[in-house]
């Protein structure tokens, strides 16, 4: 006999079976004899072996492993009154002449009433300090506090990371009424009675979606899709290439809304409550987003401090990425450049940074496309320990190989759903001998019209998501951040030095190119020396004007590769919490420091070469002033054009009114009204003024008004910076 009711707080759920010899399944699969969830179960996890004179439990090899009587077991004998510990699941064993039974002690996240801490203030945060500890890396140390005042209950965010949420909306602080939801993290609580009450001890994320459809204009991408993933399930989307699987995870993550149908997250619907779930659900695009130039530890770092809140302490941010390098198999890589890591250690990489904030649901977009059978098998038993970790993994692929590790396979055609059942299901329910037979006998054939041209129409559906289903990422809380501006100011001053420590790497460890672009100035001043026969007496004006431009053109090419060429991996950035001003005074900063070293290489040069020219400081300052504003205008043309190709065409468009309004060419007042108002737009027209002030008419070095005209050119291309990185990389994210 087998009674397995549903636990509660006065009864908890009971297993029996009697001692006839029989094996007993346990773990997450819905097939096992005792089917328990939570983290840390697997799929089949362990066997109890019923004999009547020696029961014993064996654990199958599971990720997280068996315990019994708090001592980890590969093989024991079950004693009456034993506590086996399965996962986050403990059992009391209780064994008789004829039977044996396991009680539930807990479900790994039953509902229980919080008592406050005195005041009638819980304080509730990842430190243990607090009155209700919740060690996740998605909560900040100190999230928020819950009072009891004349009121009612009432809660109020401590200026955490990733925000509180009320009923699915980030709150500073909010009066809670009767039936209202509060989420930190992926924990969940609610208010019943007047009571501040834990709905699970961790909210892992149950999807479910109900009649599902895309459409756009005439193409049907989804049709009447029905769906529910369990949280630790291993699922494997499969389908002919256009047919609505990479759709599909876009919807069930909240980047595309659909245009019928409904999705819940733990049975909220997805439309209110999607920003509540979004830093829980981690992507993992095809592409590769890591810099090559970094090793594998600093990457795991870096990353870090953006994806954890910023008031982790380096030990906090330093076990978490030595966990994840151990459960991705790169320790012995550690030191390793991502430049020299294999295709598959690569890929192993940049699935370990999404697992670093333990999000409850990572999708997997083709992360098996170009790899060997060899390397498949591996990831596929790395995707499956993960799972046993207890996230939900959603897998888009077109390889076939160790498909039986998943716990679910999803066959999509034309936008609608075929099958959805266990692996050993679907070939008997295509009525074949093998999966690769599954798209002949579904009709791949007729899919490819309706196929083409979905990928621009994808696109623009992405650009018009977040405006219909209002499932953006969290946006900062302004009141929260001034009610805590120390903890705020810590948080970015840490992600400000990070990224500028990340970019000045990654200009000193690609030699050639840093060899190139230290070699610039040199040979131009070379080149000029050539021009002017090594005197500059006869044209004193046009010298100092090549020496203007020059600057702004060698800081503009310093730069404008430098955005586009990672605008993806930025993108994923902003939306996992990085700080856009700080990576933007970041990259000001490491542009700063290249301007100064190309300035004094540019000045030297030209003293070395012109005998007539003095080393002075207004000659050092005005040449580093020109470097420094042609490496702002290179960022800005680099983030606006969106990719490197066009960034490289877009600059010479840009420069060349550098030299036509300048005033060398044709003095302003004889220029035409509209291009005196062009000019002043111009780099070059202050800079070049200066000089002329300076080495000309013996003026001091500073207050002249080109220094005001040339302040007010560099905060514009600042804030043009910003405004085009917020759109490249979406709305959601830290501003």
């Amino acid at each position: 006999m087998r009674m397995n009711p549903e636990p509660t707080q006065s009864a908890a759920a009971a297993f029996l079976f009697p001692l006839d010899g029989r094996e007993l399944q346990i773990g997450r699969d819905p097939s096992c004899d005792i089917n328990l969830t939570g983290v840390g179960v697997s799929r089949r996890h362990a066997v109890v072996r019923c004999d009547a004179a020696r029961p014993i439990v064996l654990d199958t090899g599971s990720t997280c492993g068996t315990s019994l009587d708090g001592a980890p077991v590969t093989e024991a004998v079950l004693r009456n009154d034993s506590v086996l510990t399965v996962g986050v699941n403990v059992l009391r064993v209780y064994v008789d002449a004829a039977s044996i039974s396991f009680t539930l002690l807990n479900s790994g996240g039953g509902d229980s009433a919080l008592d406050g801490a005195v005041g009638g203030v819980i304080r509730i945060g990842r430190a243990a300090e607090n009155d209700i500890c919740l060690p996740h890396p998605m909560v900040s140390r100190f999230h928020a506090v819950v009072k009891k005042g004349v009121e009612g209950l009432s809660v109020v965010d401590q200026g955490s990371a990733n925000a509180t949420y009320v009923n699915g909306r980030s709150v500073g602080t909010r009066l809670l009424r009767e039936g209202d939801v509060v989420h930190i993290g992926p924990f969940r609580f609610y208010v019943t009675g007047g009571e501040f009450r834990r709905a699970d001890d961790i909210s892992r994320i149950r999807i479910e979606a109900h009649a599902l459809g895309v459409r756009l204009g005439a193409k049907r991408l989804l049709d009447n899709v029905n769906l529910t993933i369990d949280p630790g399930d291993f699922v494997a989307l499969l389908g002919p290439s256009g047919a609505g699987k990479s759709t599909l995870c876009k919807v069930l993550s909240g980047q595309l809304a659909p245009t019928s149908g409904r999705l819940f997250m733990n049975g909220f619907p997805a439309a209110k409550f999607g920003a509540v779930f979004a830093r829980s659900m981690g992507y993992v695009s095809q592409q590769i987003l890591l810099r090559p130039e970094l090793t594998v530890w600093e990457t795991l770092s870096d990353q870090s401090l953006i994806r954890l809140p910023g008031d982790s302490t380096e030990r906090e941010r330093h076990c978490r990425a030595a966990e994840v390098l151990e459960l991705m198999e790169l320790t012995n890589r550690r030191d390793a450049r991502v430049m020299n890591l294999s295709g598959g250690e690569a890929r192993r990489l940049h699935v370990g940074v999404e697992l670093l904030a333990s999000p409850s649901v990572v999708i997997l977009d083709e992360p098996l496309a170009g790899l060997d059978p060899g390397l498949i098998g591996k990831f596929m038993q790395i995707f499956r320990r993960i799972s046993d970790k207890g996230h939900t993994l959603i897998l888009i692929t077109h390889t076939l190989e160790r498909l039986d590790l998943c716990s679910r396979l999803v066959y999509i055609q034309a936008g609608k759903m075929l099958f959805s059942d266990a692996p050993e299901a679907i070939c008997g329910h295509f009525g074949v001998s093998s999966i690769s037979q599954v798209y002949e006998r579904s009709g791949v054939g007729g899919v490819g019209a309706e196929a083409d041209g979905r990928t621009a129409d994808t696109v623009a559906a992405l650009a018009h998501a977040a405006s219909v289903s209002g499932q953006e990422l969290p946006r900062r809380d302004w009141g929260a951040a001034l009610r805590h501006p120390l903890g705020s100011l810590r948080f970015f001053s840490r992600q400000f030095y990070a990224l500028a420590a990340r970019y000045a790497k990654v200009y000193v460890r690609d030699k050639r190119n840093m060899l190139l672009l230290m070699a610039q100035t040199p040979l131009i001043t070379l080149l000029l020396g050539f021009v002017y026969k090594a005197s500059i007496l006869q044209f004193p004006i046009s010298f100092y004007f090549c020496l203007a431009v020059t600057g702004i053109w060698v800081g503009g090419l310093d730069s404008v590769r430098e955005v586009a060429v990672e605008l993806p991996l930025l993108a994923r950035e902003a939306k996992c919490g990085m700080n856009r001003w700080a990576y933007i005074l970041a990259r000001i900063f490491v542009a700063a420091a290249l301007s100064a070293a190309q300035a004094l290489l540019f000045a030297v040069s030209a003293v070395v070469i012109f005998q007539q020219l003095e080393f002075s400081w207004p000659l050092l300052v005005l040449l580093y002033a020109a470097i420094f504003a042609g490496n702002l205008l290179g960022l800005v043309v680099s983030v606006c054009s969106g990719s490197v190709g066009r960034a490289i065409s877009t600059l010479p468009i840009v420069l060349i009114p550098q030299i036509f309004f300048s005033g060398i060419l044709v003095m302003f007042e004889h220029m035409a009204e509209f291009g005196r108002q062009i000019s002043r737009l111009t780099i070059s027209r202050p800079v070049f003024g200066i000089m002329k002030k300076v080495f000309f008419l013996d003026r001091p070095l500073f207050w002249h008004s080109e220094w005001t005209e040339l302040f007010l050119l560099c905060a514009a291309l600042i804030s043009i910076f910003w405004i085009a990185l917020r759109s490249r990389t979406g709305r959601g994210g830290a501003v």
